[in-house]
């Protein structure tokens, strides 16, 4: 203890570690979200609302209960919309999900 940082202080080896695991979480969380949206540029416009529709109705009992990823949820429905918006930007359904 003479007072002096030690080399993973000086370093910054520690902050480093934890800035490493949270890129790969975002890099993971980013393909996730691509993958999600690649899906739904395949479907159908019946398929859209219902996969729009059951994502919100998950998301609001998951949320009543207290088990819902509310990260994984949030990002089906939110591209789940997007998606519809790209599709038909003006007509009114867009916010039935």
């Amino acid at each position: 203890m003479s007072g002096r940082p030690s080399k993973k202080e000086a370093t910054g080896a520690g902050t480093m570690n934890g800035i490493t695991s949270k890129l790969i979480l975002l890099d993971e969380n980013q393909a996730q979200t691509d993958t999600i949206r690649e899906r739904m540029a395949r479907m159908s416009d019946g398929e859209l609302l219902r996969y729009g529709m059951t994502a919100k109705l998950g998301y609001e009992q998951g949320l009543k209960r207290g088990e819902v990823s509310a990260d994984l949820l949030t990002t089906e429905l939110s591209e789940a919309r997007a998606e519809w918006n790209r599709r038909y930007e003006k007509m009114p359904l867009r916010d039935s999900f």
